[in-house]
């Protein structure tokens, strides 16, 4: 079931992302956070546009920095599911086990 308030592209992605993943119960919440913080963002970015990007005093629009405070935050989530640019799973953090280290990375890592 999609979560209410999401927009549109919010919603294709909970559908095609439960079309191709099976999510655990902690995964489902970062997945709704990272959807609802890139809304958030691009809500903030487009009242911000309306308003004018720069203010009077020649800054930034502080609904530009809130924007892209809350796409780092859904990138944040997106990453802590295992997701690196929305094609697939990124691989486990850490280095490679075993025989997957060249000789020279092996070389490098040894501590004298």
């Amino acid at each position: 079931m999609i979560p209410r308030g999401f927009s549109a592209g919010a919603r294709r992605t909970w559908e095609e992302m439960h079309e191709h993943y099976d999510f655990s119960a902690s995964e489902l919440i970062l997945l709704e956070r990272a959807l609802r913080q890139f809304d958030l963002g691009d809500s903030f970015l487009k009242t911000a546009q309306r308003a004018g990007v720069m203010t009077g005093g020649g800054k930034l629009h502080p609904l530009v920095n809130a924007s892209r405070d809350a796409h780092q935050n859904a990138l944040r989530c997106w990453r802590a599911i295992g997701f690196a640019k929305g094609d697939g799973r990124t691989r486990r953090p850490g280095r490679p086990g075993g025989d997957e280290w060249s000789a020279k990375r092996k070389e490098l890592a040894r501590i004298p």
